[in-house]
């Protein structure tokens, strides 16, 4: 989870969204600064992957109601909407990056 952030961080941008992971309850982190909110009420989002209900989340702190699932996904698609120009298997994606997990819960 960490990759995303510094992935963010390199581009240059900044986010009001940090994710972590509580290593000792398996959960996620997130960390909301700036008015930030993250929905995970859309079809296909990282809430199950992320153990976070399908709701919208707009407090400052919020630890995942379940365990992270990292264990059932092969790759994470990291989407955007505010670019342009990547592609998916050919077709036009706001994907800014993806990435294999290749570690076992906990790590």
């Amino acid at each position: 989870m960490l990759s995303f952030n510094k992935k963010i961080s390199h581009n240059g941008h900044t986010s009001g969204v940090k994710i972590s992971a509580n290593t000792n309850t398996l959960k996620a982190v997130l960390i909301l600064e700036n008015g930030f909110q993250v929905d995970f009420r859309y079809e296909r989002s990282l809430n199950t992957v992320l153990g976070f209900n399908k709701t919208a989340y707009t407090s400052d702190y919020q630890e995942s109601e379940n365990p992270v699932d990292i264990l059932s996904i092969n790759s994470i698609l990291v989407n955007v909407d505010i670019i342009l120009g990547c592609y998916v298997n050919g077709q036009r994606n706001q994907t800014i990056y993806s990435f294999f997990p290749a570690v076992s819960p906990g790590y």
